[in-house]
């Protein structure tokens, strides 16, 4: 017969697995590279109207590596002004030219 102290210790084990699982799917973010050049694209219009404009830079640049467009250049360089990164900016825009 499985003694108390035995069933408390392996409850606690599986709970500790289970919040530690948990906590690992949650922490899982889907890269730029997982995604197709169009969902890139919108997710990094959403996340730089969101005003997440590091992310968005992030997708835009996944995008421009597998599409490159004048569009996606001077998003990028959005992103980068707003970020207040000047250089990174003016070498976007002139690549949206």
């Amino acid at each position: 017969m499985n003694s108390p102290k035995k069933i408390i210790i392996t409850s606690c084990l599986l709970l500790g697995i289970m919040l530690v699982s948990l906590a690992s799917a949650e922490g899982r973010r889907e890269r730029p590279s997982d995604l197709s050049a169009p969902e890139a694209f919108l997710k990094a219009n959403a996340a730089y109207h969101a005003g997440k404009y590091q992310q968005a830079a992030d997708l835009y640049e996944a995008v421009v590596l597998e599409k490159q467009n004048g569009y996606v250049y001077y998003n990028l360089g959005n992103c980068y002004f707003k970020m207040g990164r000047t250089g990174k900016a003016i070498i976007n825009y002139r690549r949206a030219q």
